[in-house]
């Protein structure tokens, strides 16, 4: 972070965030996929990941859908949403682990992550 930004503010997604959460999500992925491509060249791509996108977006809806969304938290720096993470807590609350997760590229290598994963395992000790 620079020295004017302390931080991201962490906190529950609601459904007004969904745009915000999708356009990180897809923003995130698309230089990983990119390499993806390179590396097994186009038409081999297009076999194993026909539309990553739609896969993401539809994944993260069924998320941000569902009483998952409670389990997503958003961090927010200056107004401006930056990333998010999606943890998952097993019934009989003896585990619980990071699931979908991202920060947008602007903001990656910031702590960004860092400070999510963080509030999530402070969540997940509170839960027991």
């Amino acid at each position: 972070m620079s020295s004017n930004h302390p931080g991201p503010t962490i906190r529950q997604y609601t459904s007004a965030d969904w745009q915000a959460v999708r356009d990180i999500c897809i923003a995130a992925f698309t230089p990983i996929h990119e390499s993806f491509e390179r590396a097994l060249g186009h038409e081999v791509f297009l076999l194993v990941y026909p539309d990553w996108r739609a896969s993401k977006e539809s994944y993260l809806r069924s998320l941000c859908e569902t009483h998952e969304s409670q389990r997503i938290l958003l961090a927010e720096i200056d107004g401006r949403f930056v990333g998010f993470v999606h943890y998952e807590l097993r019934p009989d609350k003896l585990s619980g682990k990071l699931g979908l997760n991202a920060v947008h590229p602007s903001w990656q290598r910031r702590g960004v992550a860092a400070k999510l994963y963080a509030w999530v395992f402070d969540v997940l000790r509170a839960e027991g």
